[in-house]
């Protein structure tokens, strides 16, 4: 059709517009294939990594070794001992090496060959990353020299941890090793522990067994394992935030483009009405109009695309600082295909045919003389203003009657300042989190004995811990002195309190939903019993999911007497190794968690400059219309003798307003979708971060917006400049 032409001539007209919108389309789809790609293609292939290399359903700890020929003849399941020796480099550096697995829990090499020889060894790759450690090295392990021939990894330490305590691995401080059957012998003081293979009912009997007939110390199913589950979780964090942000910034998008598309059928109104009564009809003239939007969102479709395939490998390494990834393989997933080119397309479609088809509507006698292009709205009727200033009063109702305009710009800035606001929230919640940590413990070192004892140890101050299920989360339940030298709980109010009472910590009270006086059912998943306490005090404290109480109280509640299981003190206790089962720094406790901060460092410096991204294009592309409406009226104001700030007043800055507005709508929302961000990738681990953000970075926040939204009015006027006085002659009617 010639009508076709004029499709070519409009792009190339609107050529910096339609770049932008298509920027912006390219902008979103990036970041949702990257994301989803990369997140998408981790999780896949660390399960076929758990299946291939044989993860375990679940491990034991037992005081006595176990006969596991008897256990495979009464069970229909699989069992392997894990044995290990933690080796220390230094005071603070301890590498775990284990005897190479048969069957559950296989090593991966992610780099390097296997262990074939004598005095090989295979280490994990951070380990390796952060001691300088390069494959082909000799590293010395009681005096003898070790091959260093690859980095491995196996499934039950992708998140690699020393204790079940910690929440964040350290590889500076701790790795894992593998060695062969023989060179393990070499090792004297090795632990071990059982892990198996079986189904839930044979699970519970073996459970069963073990307590009848051996010293059952620890127990911990896979699901309940954050060596195994947590990384899973962390992964759809970062997935799920940049499907919101994707999703918003594509309907904002859609808005922009079908107010473009509404403001060029008003402008040609008049070709409209001829066309109509040339003989083209509504679905012809729509499918024309549709078009633009269609072949900007096809072709910024595309090139996001093929651009989030590019960036979806560095993306990994927002999660991989955090984990021992095995090999990950990114493949181009079918839904992919459906959220980076189908639904970007159906969403622009949908928005434009709903916006535009109003407009095409009118009759072809009205759109031939332009009869409804002056129309007052309802807003300026109820709204007349009349004791309000000129220039105020102008300003206000040129933003009533471009309502729609001024809507999707609110949306635009709430949506660029939800990002930015997301983005120092993140970082500031990790920091006040490990300030509280700070706060919280006095104790420089936390010692876990490996038998409850009740001697009369004078050294390090008694405690006992156990770990319980509350509403089938982990909670750690703490007996400690009433007098405790080594914590400072306080109450919700900062007050300090005395350690005589059930406290529960509200870290556990705002991620449980429990209240002061709720009363409590725990379960002690080793033993199967119940054990019901009621809320007495909520105290603040931050390093995981902890209940307080006297340990005397915890002692009856146990049905033990002066029993403990830990050592809290400030001074490195000279305690016998094999009484240890394991030991905690604060040192090392601060550290892992100010490791979470770099996790988040890429993720949080995408979204300021998505955000600003985001701003200067929607900004500039709503003013630009605006002026663009407006172009008789900023000639006549010229010829009216107006100069070029006075118009950018009238038309422009009045807008600041709405900046403001849509700011700080999106602080509020922000910190709702904080905690659900971090609920999501902490779901697995025993801590609670509480969204928050400092005032400080809320005005540093704003300062990029208001900057953005200057540089957009920059730009925007030098299209008032472009305006001559004579425009206003060219238009009779």
């Amino acid at each position: 059709m010639i009508i076709n032409k004029k499709v070519i001539r409009d792009l190339k007209e609107n050529f910096i517009k339609n770049l932008i919108f298509t920027l912006l389309i390219i902008l979103s789809i990036s970041l949702l294939i990257g994301f989803n790609r990369s997140m998408n293609g981790s999780i896949d292939s660390i399960n076929k990594f758990y299946k291939q290399y044989n993860v375990e359903d679940g491990q034991f700890i037992v005081l006595e070794d176990i006969d596991a020929s008897d256990i495979l003849d009464k069970f229909n399941i699989k069992i392997e001992k894990m044995e290990y020796y933690d080796y220390k480099l230094s005071d603070n550096e301890t590498i775990r090496i284990f005897k190479e697995r048969k069957n559950i829990n296989r090593y991966q090499v992610t780099e390097g060959k296997k262990l074939r020889n004598k005095k090989e060894i295979l280490i994990d790759s951070w380990f390796a990353k952060k001691h300088n450690y390069r494959v082909n090295d000799t590293i010395e392990i009681n005096k003898n020299g070790y091959k260093l021939k690859g980095f491995a990894i196996s499934p039950d330490y992708v998140n690699t941890l020393k204790t079940k305590y910690d929440f964040l691995f350290n590889p500076k401080y701790f790795g894992i090793a593998y060695v062969s059957e023989d060179d393990f012998e070499n090792f004297n003081d090795t632990k071990f522990y059982y892990s198996f293979k079986s189904s839930k009912e044979e699970r519970k009997k073996l459970k069963k067994y073990i307590k009848e007939n051996y010293t059952l110390l620890d127990w911990i199913n896979k699901e309940d394992n954050s060596r195994i589950n947590n990384v899973i979780n962390d992964l759809k964090g970062p997935k799920e935030l940049s499907k919101i942000i994707c999703t918003m910034l594509n309907i904002v998008v859609a808005f922009v483009i079908a107010l473009s598309i509404k403001k060029r059928i008003k402008d040609e109104s008049s070709i409209i009405g001829t066309l109509y009564s040339l003989g083209y009809n509504k679905k012809e003239l729509l499918i024309h109009y549709i078009k633009i939007p269609i072949l900007l969102s096809v072709i910024g479709s595309l090139i996001g695309y093929v651009i989030g395939i590019i960036i979806s490998k560095p993306l990994i390494m927002t999660q991989s600082n955090q984990y021992n990834f095995p090999i990950i393989t990114l493949s181009n997933f079918n839904n992919l295909l459906l959220k980076g080119l189908i639904i970007p397309i159906v969403i622009i479609l949908v928005v434009n045919i709903h916006i535009i088809r109003k407009d095409l509507s009118k009759k072809p006698l009205n759109l031939l003389y332009s009869l409804e292009s002056n129309k007052i709205n309802k807003l300026e009727e109820i709204f007349r203003f009349e004791n309000v200033e000129f220039n105020k009063r102008f300003r206000i109702k040129g933003m009533l009657r471009d309502i729609e305009s001024i809507i999707v710009l609110t949306l635009g800035i709430f949506l660029s300042s939800l990002i930015i606001l997301i983005s120092f929230g993140l970082k500031d919640s990790i920091n006040k989190y490990v300030k509280n940590i700070k706060e919280d413990i006095n104790y420089k070192y936390l010692y876990f004995i490996t038998t409850e004892t009740i001697d009369d140890r004078k050294e390090g101050e008694k405690t006992l811990i156990k770990e319980l299920k509350l509403k089938n989360s982990k909670v750690t339940i703490q007996g400690i002195e009433e007098d405790s030298r080594y914590l400072d709980l306080k109450d919700t109010k900062g007050k300090s309190i005395n350690y005589n009472k059930v406290m529960i910590a509200d870290t556990v009270a705002k991620k449980l939903n429990i209240h002061k006086g709720d009363k409590i059912t725990l379960y002690d998943e080793i033993e199967d019993k119940y054990y019901f306490i009621k809320a007495e005090k909520i105290v603040k404290y931050t390093n995981g999911q902890f209940i307080f109480m006297p340990i005397n109280k915890l002692n009856k509640l146990l049905n033990k007497e002066n029993s403990f299981n830990g050592l809290m003190s400030n001074e490195k206790l000279n305690l016998d190794e094999k009484m240890v089962f394991t030991d905690i720094e604060k040192k090392m406790i601060v550290t892992s968690t100010e490791e979470l901060m770099k996790m988040f460092k890429i993720i949080i410096y995408i979204l300021i400059i998505v955000s600003i991204v985001i701003t200067i294009g929607i900004i500039y592309l709503i003013m630009s219309m605006v002026i663009e409406k407006n172009k008789i009226g900023i000639s006549l104001f010229k010829i009216l003798g107006y100069n070029n700030n006075e118009i950018s007043r009238l038309f422009i800055e009045g807008n600041i307003v709405f900046v403001i507005v849509s700011f700080l709508m999106a602080i509020p929302i922000c910190k709702v979708l904080i905690n659900i961000f971090c609920k999501k990738i902490l779901e697995g681990l025993s801590i609670f971060i509480e969204a928050h953000i400092y005032k400080s970075n809320i005005l540093i926040a704003f300062t990029f917006i208001f900057i953005s939204y200057i540089i957009s009015n920059f730009i925007v006027k030098k299209e008032i400049l472009n305006i001559h006085a004579t425009e206003v002659l060219k238009n009779r009617e």
